[in-house]
C-alpha cells in the first residue's frame, strides 16, 4: 500500500479487484510494480535461505494453477466446494476476497491452503459466494477501467481522482 503524502492509498492488489466479475484474467491482473513485488518476496527468501530453485518453481507453478482454479467461471457443487475448501483455496472461498463488502474483502487470502486463513482467523464461510457481488466501489467507471486507469490506480492523487469523477458523470 501506498502511503506517501497527497497519495490515495490504494494497494496494486486493487487493480485485480477493481472489475465486478471473477474471471480467468484475474491471476494476472496484477500491477508491473506488484508483480516486482512478488518477484523480490520470492528471489531472495529463496537465496537467503538456499532453498532449492525446482522446489520453489513447483511452488509457483502450483500456486498458479490453484489461482486458475479459484477464478474459473464455472458453478462448483457447494457441498464440493465447502469440502475442498477445508483444505485448499476453492473458487467460492476466494471470490469472498473480491467482494464489495469490505468485511468480505479483507478476508479468505490463501491460494494454496486454506490452513493460513483458518489460523489466523480471515476465513469466512463460502455459503454466500454464489450471490456475491465483486468489484470495487467507486471504481465501476470506463476510464478507471481502461489500461491507464487501471495502471494509475494506486497512484491517483484524491482530489484529482473526485475531479476526474465528478467531470465524467457530468459529461
Amino acid at each position: 500500500m501506498l502511503g506517501a503524502p497527497g497519495v490515495k492509498a490504494v494497494t496494486f492488489d486493487q487493480l485485480g479487484k477493481s472489475n465486478d466479475w471473477v474471471r480467468r484474467s484475474k491471476p494476472k491482473r496484477f500491477h508491473p510494480i506488484e508483480t516486482l513485488w512478488r518477484f523480490v518476496f520470492i528471489v531472495v527468501p529463496t537465496w537467503l535461505l538456499g532453498l532449492p530453485v525446482q522446489a520453489v518453481a513447483l511452488y509457483r507453478t502450483v500456486s498458479a494453477f490453484i489461482a486458475l482454479f479459484e477464478h474459473m467461471n464455472v458453478k462448483v457443487w457447494q457441498p464440493l466446494d465447502t469440502t475442498l475448501s477445508f483444505v485448499i483455496g476453492t473458487r467460492h472461498m476466494h471470490k469472498l476476497h473480491h467482494s464489495r463488502v469490505p468485511t468480505e474483502t479483507n478476508t479468505n487470502y490463501g491460494n494454496i491452503l486454506s490452513l493460513f486463513d483458518r489460523v489466523l482467523g480471515t476465513l469466512t464461510s463460502t455459503a454466500r459466494a454464489n450471490s456475491v457481488d465483486c468489484g470495487l466501489e467507486g471504481y465501476d467507471d470506463a476510464d478507471t477501467q481502461r489500461i491507464g486507469g487501471l495502471l494509475g490506480l494506486p497512484f491517483a492523487l484524491d482530489a484529482l481522482d473526485a475531479a476526474l469523477r465528478k467531470y465524467s458523470r457530468n459529461t
